[in-house]
């Protein structure tokens, strides 16, 4: 098969990739090791940055069964103050939609759209010269391209294989989360997005998100520097699911742990010739964990960069993604890093909801701010948040 484009990883990161490329006239081979409708570890959580980038792509997922729109949201102090917040906005700034009904979703437009998608097997090698990239999958199958972009996670194999290492996978990643699928107590109001900071988890915190009629995805995340092991964070899961906290969830079962990288260098975005996207180039916000948003984005300025080079000039596209990057989303991402250490400070993190319960505008400013409404940084990237990002 010869196409213009590879992606490899048909996770929203790589299916925006490939919607974006379609809309630029490149032919595009989509790829992915897993038999779709597959599982995913996430919260299932979509910002407003997310459905920015589905309304831009025509794929706002809003039949599905599991979308729930999300109109309040409560967050709990480590003192245990609640804050609670009116997300009603027009158009919806949250919402949720499990990954497996999701991901099927984007891939599926994807298809439609004109890319080749392969699934069912990994790639197991791959040739670059000047004019052209060979790729071979797990059962022998080849794909030639002029260019190749990795939207195969955190651990991402076509990493592997073009540097001949594993550095990648000996990378301790900031975040850790565990999640699981359950039920609310029949008490409690289940179209509520919640979130508690715990004196001894922060700055993790834990969610209860509203997913289909009645179920939660309840999970834990925690900062890795800060926390320590994934076996730690299976205490503190079994604890909070056993009922002996505040946190009102009657039953969760077979939680799962991934990792979550969230360490932005503009040097792992490109790597011989290949563009990296989504969680393959560690771009999940090191606040909050967030994810699909910067995944569906980065899939976008790929694709763009790729369409404005001049035909086989990988480096060309490369220095553009770079330079995109770093226009918009590198300031965001450092702001929130350099909040993660007050964050670990329960009397701070107490004081600075109990402010935003109190200053006029504060809670409605706080509750946009949160879920990507409004740029986090001030005047610096406009960009991001106008039509023309």
């Amino acid at each position: 098969m010869k196409v213009d484009v590879c992606v490899v990883g048909a996770g929203p990161a790589g299916t925006s990739t490939a919607l974006h490329l379609i809309r630029e006239g490149l032919s595009v081979a989509l790829l992915d090791r897993a038999t779709f409708p597959r599982d995913k570890c996430c919260g299932d959580g979509l910002t407003s940055l997310a459905l920015r980038e589905l309304r831009r792509l025509d794929a706002l997922p809003d039949h599905l069964s599991s979308w729930r729109t999300i109109e309040r949201a409560e967050v709990v102090s480590p003192s245990g103050r609640r804050l609670g917040l009116d997300l009603r906005r027009q158009p919806p700034i949250a919402a949720t939609a499990r990954r497996m009904e999701f991901d099927s979703f984007l891939l599926e437009r994807a298809e439609q759209a004109g890319a080749m998608v392969r699934t069912g097997s990994g790639i197991s090698d791959i040739r670059v010269d000047d004019s052209s990239v060979r790729i071979t999958s797990d059962d022998a199958r080849v794909v030639v391209a002029r260019h190749v972009v990795g939207a195969d996670g955190a651990r991402s194999t076509l990493r592997r294989l073009l540097t001949q290492n594993t550095e990648h996978r000996n990378q301790r990643h900031d975040l850790l989360a565990m999640r699981a699928y359950g039920t609310e107590q029949a008490d409690v109001r289940s179209d509520v997005l919640r979130v508690w900071f715990p004196p001894d988890l922060i700055p993790g915190y834990v969610w209860s998100f509203p997913s289909g009629k009645r179920e939660i995805n309840f999970g834990i995340m925690v900062n890795r520097r800060h926390f320590g092991k994934t076996g730690q964070l299976r205490a503190v899961w079994d604890k909070l699911s056993a009922g002996s906290s505040a946190i009102p969830i009657d039953q969760v079962q077979n939680p799962k742990s991934w990792p979550i990288p969230s360490t932005l260098r503009l040097n792992r975005l490109s790597d011989s010739g290949a563009l990296f996207v989504g969680d393959a180039a560690g771009l999940a916000d090191p606040m909050t964990g967030e994810g699909i948003g910067q995944a569906l984005v980065s899939g976008r300025y790929a694709a763009e960069s790729i369409a404005r080079s001049k035909p086989g000039q990988r480096e060309g596209a490369a220095a553009e993604y770079r330079r995109r990057i770093s226009r918009v989303l590198v300031a965001e991402h450092e702001l929130s890093a350099s909040l993660v250490r007050p964050l670990s400070h329960a009397r701070l993190l107490d004081k600075g909801l109990q402010a935003v319960g109190v200053v006029p505008g504060a809670k409605s400013f706080f509750a946009r701010w949160m879920f990507e409404d409004v740029r986090r940084t001030s005047a610096a990237l406009p960009c991001r948040w106008t039509a023309a990002a």
